[in-house]
């Protein structure tokens, strides 16, 4: 028969040693998450709305704004001059695959729609996407009375907007489906 002695050293060394595995696999698990996250930018994207679109949009994922609201995507309330939409093909090819000049009538207008969505987190729970190619377009506003803003629309998959500081998603969001509507109008 094993002694008390025994019997406590024979469940000690288990716990101690998950423990130790434990420590283990977390310290791989950190390590993977650092490779992962190496190639990763926050770098961000500026588009002027008089000139032509950068020749790349590099590793940039978001705009870059001075004036950015945080509690809408367009903070100046005054209509555009003038706008340029920057369609990127994707993280593969970031180089653009067209731009879109916007006169000051259709600028306004899509400026209007863009104050108008409203901001929302994604959903809880899981959402059916339809493909994400990476596309994305940046559009970029010109004021006469306000600084230049520009806005990120990730294009395909779980649609979003953005400004470089709040954002929004399409999922279960009327007023982002009014902005798709007016974008397709004004950029035929």
């Amino acid at each position: 028969m094993a002694s008390y002695t025994e019997v406590m050293v024979s469940r000690v060394r288990p716990q101690w040693l998950r423990r130790k595995l434990r420590a283990i696999g977390l310290l791989i698990l950190l390590a993977a998450a650092a490779v992962s996250t190496a190639g990763c930018s926050n770098q961000s994207l500026t588009v002027k709305a008089g000139e032509n679109c950068p020749v790349s949009a590099g590793k940039a994922r978001d705009v870059k704004n001075a004036a950015a609201s945080s509690s809408r995507l367009l903070s100046a309330s005054v209509p555009a001059s003038k706008g340029l939409g920057c369609v990127y093909g994707g993280s593969l090819n970031p180089a653009p695959v067209h731009q879109i000049i916007l006169n000051s009538v259709k600028a306004s207008r899509l400026a209007a729609v863009l104050r108008q969505v409203s901001i929302q987190n994604p959903p809880d729970g899981p959402v059916n996407c339809p493909a994400d190619t990476g596309g994305f377009t940046v559009i970029a506003f010109t004021f006469t009375e306000a600084p230049d803003e520009d806005v990120r629309w990730d294009d395909s998959g779980c649609q979003t907007l953005d400004n470089g500081r709040v954002g929004t998603t399409q999922i279960a969001n009327d007023s982002f489906g009014r902005f798709q509507i007016v974008e397709a109008d004004v950029t035929r």
